[in-house]
């Protein structure tokens, strides 16, 4: 058998979990009407479940496990660099550099006695 705390806070997070998922119609409402809440929320999951997408082809994805590689790899993708379309209209050696001194000064730590006014 569970021990006593245990079962106590297996019970407070579902209950949390059920707080959180029916917002602030709980808050308002109180404990009344639960199965009220219990409604709203399954609505609400199914709703936002996603059960198919369309790929780049125009085709729907409504297998489970195609559909989870499909979203891993969009994902994984996205965050990689590829070419960028408008690198070539982009001018070539016609940005700033800065110097070692301007770089030097930007790695200092923030003083509020050298800025300009003395205070912000």
């Amino acid at each position: 058998m569970f021990p006593p705390i245990s079962l106590w806070y297996t019970l407070r997070s579902v209950c949390t979990k059920w707080f959180q998922r029916a917002r602030e119609n709980w808050v308002k409402f109180g404990e009344r009407n639960t199965s009220y809440f219990h409604h709203q929320v399954n609505i609400r999951r199914r709703r936002n479940k996603i059960e198919a997408l369309r790929d780049a082809n125009g085709t729907w994805i409504d297998d489970l496990n195609i559909l989870a590689s499909f979203v891993f790899e969009y994902y994984a993708n996205l965050y990689t660099q590829d070419e960028s379309p408008y690198e070539d209209k982009l001018p070539k050696g016609a940005f700033p550099c800065l110097t070692q001194n301007e770089m030097m000064m930007l790695l200092r730590p923030f003083n509020i006695i050298g800025h300009p006014q003395g205070h912000l």
